[in-house]
C-alpha cells in the first residue's frame, strides 16, 4: 500500500523532515531513510517504502536530498535516495498512470518533448557521483552501482511512458528518434543523453540543463555509460524493447566504426551483444549490420 501523506510535506529540520508530526507518514519514513544515524537494516526499509510514495511529492524532495549528500559526500544518503528512486521507478510506472507526465512534458509550442527539471536535476547528481574517482569495491564504487541501475530503470520508464503517451494520445511518435540525433526532442531525453555520453568523444551537451562544455568526457564515466545501456536491456519491458532498439542500435552500431577509443568500441560491442540476448526479435531489423559488426570484430581481434 502507498504510504499516506497527510497535508503539506513541511520545511526540513536540520536537513531531514520533523517526526513531530505523527499522522504524516512520508516525514517519518524519509526521516528514517535518511538519517545517518540510523540503523543500517532500518534506513534500507525506510527508503525502500519511501518509494511507494507518489513520485510527484517524492521525486522533488529526493532530488534536493540526492544533490545535498553528494555535494557533502554522503554516501550512506546517496545510496537510500537511489534506492527510493528505483523503488518508485519499478513499481509507480504499473500502478499510477499519470506518472508518464514525469517523463513527459512539451515545450511551449507543444511540439518537442523536454526533459521535466526533476529529472534533469537527478539526472545531473548522478553525473556528478559518476564522475567520482573510485575503485572496485570501495564505498564510491557501490554507490556509483547504484547510480548506473537508477539511470537505466529512469531510460526503460522513459520509454514505458513515451510508448503510453503515443498510444493514448495518438500523439506523433518520438519514441523512434534516433539516439544520434541532435534534434531538441532527441536532446532532451536520459536515453539519448546516456547514448550521447558513450559515443561522443566532446561533452557537447548534457541533458542535465548545465553549460555546455566541450572538454573530454572522461573514459570511465563513458565506460559508465555502457554499463547503464547494457543494464537497460536487461531490464526492459517486452513494449519497450522495439523502442530501446531504434534509439539505440543505430547509434551504436556507426559508433563501432568510427571510435577513437579501443575500450569505447569494445564497449559498445558488448551492449550490442547484450542487445542481441535480451531484445530477442526487436533486432531483427538490424541484423545485418550486427552480423558485419561481429565478423568485423573476429577478424580484426580486440584493440586493447
Amino acid at each position: 500500500m502507498d504510504a499516506y501523506v497527510n497535508g503539506s510535506m513541511g520545511k526540513f529540520d536540520n536537513e531531514y523532515f520533523s517526526i513531530d508530526d505523527t499522522e504524516c507518514v512520508a516525514k517519518l519514513l524519509m526521516n528514517r531513510a535518511f538519517n545517518k544515524f540510523e540503523l543500517e537494516d532500518v534506513r534500507k526499509l525506510a527508503a525502500e517504502l519511501c518509494g511507494r510514495i507518489h513520485p510527484y511529492i517524492l521525486f522533488p524532495i529526493v532530488s534536493s536530498q540526492l544533490k545535498i549528500a553528494a555535494n557533502a559526500h554522503d554516501l550512506l544518503k546517496i545510496k537510500a535516495c537511489l534506492f527510493s528512486i528505483c523503488t518508485s521507478l519499478v513499481v509507480k510506472i504499473c500502478h499510477h498512470y499519470e506518472f508518464i507526465f514525469c517523463f513527459i512534458d512539451f515545450d511551449y509550442r507543444g511540439r518537442d518533448s523536454v526533459l521535466p527539471p526533476v529529472i534533469s536535476r537527478i539526472t545531473e547528481t548522478i553525473e556528478t557521483v559518476l564522475l567520482w574517482p573510485s575503485m572496485d569495491g570501495d564505498e564510491v564504487s557501490k554507490a556509483q552501482h547504484g547510480c548506473i541501475d537508477c539511470l537505466a530503470l529512469m531510460v526503460c520508464t522513459e520509454l514505458q511512458a513515451l510508448e503510453l503517451f503515443n498510444c493514448t494520445w495518438n500523439g506523433t511518435s518520438i519514441v523512434g528518434e534516433d539516439g544520434c540525433s541532435g534534434s531538441a526532442s532527441a536532446r532532451n531525453s536520459v536515453h539519448t543523453y546516456v547514448i550521447h555520453q558513450l559515443t561522443c568523444d566532446k561533452n557537447e551537451f548534457i541533458s542535465s540543463g548545465r553549460e555546455k562544455s566541450e572538454a573530454n568526457v572522461p573514459l570511465p564515466f563513458r565506460l559508465c555509460m555502457a554499463n547503464v545501456l547494457i543494464s537497460a536491456c536487461q531490464k526492459i519491458s517486452n513494449s519497450g524493447r522495439k523502442p530501446f532498439a531504434q534509439k539505440t542500435l543505430p547509434c551504436l552500431i556507426q559508433s563501432v566504426g568510427v571510435a577513437k577509443e579501443p575500450e569505447i568500441r569494445a564497449a559498445c560491442i558488448q551492449v550490442l551483444f547484450s542487445a542481441v540476448y535480451h531484445l530477442k526479435t526487436a533486432i531483427l531489423p538490424y541484423s545485418s549490420n550486427l552480423l558485419k559488426v561481429s565478423l568485423k570484430s573476429l577478424r580484426e581481434g580486440s584493440d586493447k
